[in-house]
């Protein structure tokens, strides 16, 4: 819910934040990789709002971490990460492996496990929330206001369809129409 006075756009309004990983491919590209999902009510491409971030963060072994998607920069939107300085300051360190968004207000960063921290499966991240911030003020001179935010949570990094004997996490999905029954055999 975005608090009275805040720009109303759903671009701003958080409806979810989830997390998944760790992955061993991104398009392909072996490695290990943290995906991070958060949804706002929409995000309509022609319409972006400018200088606003939507920002997905973390702890993990006593340093914090970020990944967001950005319009800061005229040239469009960036996918970026970056941790928190001594000084309590985001500190972007480069681009995400990977990042896209869709109309509906779904946002998906991947970034490789070795760029924050190392965690490996089995880690707990803590303190996990998301922010949507719009800059007010001059480039430079502004400051970062925080429209919408989410509550803390934790998650438990588990190896993504990879180990045999034990469970994995994988990305199954079934549609089917409206009343009709599935059976699901495994």
């Amino acid at each position: 819910v975005i608090p009275n006075g805040a720009p109303n756009s759903p671009a701003y309004d958080i409806q979810s934040l989830s997390v998944a990983g760790i992955n061993l491919t991104v398009d392909g590209n072996p490695g290990s990789f943290i995906q991070w999902t958060l949804k706002v009510a929409g995000l309509d491409p022609d319409n972006l709002p400018r200088n606003s971030s939507w920002r997905m963060v973390w702890t993990s072994e006593g340093a914090t971490y970020f990944v967001d998607m950005n319009t800061f920069e005229p040239t469009g939107v960036k996918f970026e990460y970056g941790a928190l300085d001594a000084n309590g300051i985001f500190q972007t360190q480069g681009a995400a492996d990977k990042g896209s968004f869709t109309p509906d207000g779904t946002i998906v960063i991947s970034i490789a496990a070795s760029k924050v921290g190392s965690p490996a499966a089995g880690a707990t991240l803590t303190a996990i929330n998301a922010d949507t911030v719009l800059l007010v003020g001059g480039a430079g001179t502004g400051l970062l206001a925080n429209i919408d935010t989410t509550s803390e949570g934790t998650y438990t990094l588990r190896a993504c369809g990879v180990t045999s004997g034990v469970p994995n996490a994988v990305n199954d999905a079934a549609t089917t129409p409206q009343g009709a029954a599935i059976t699901i055999n495994v």
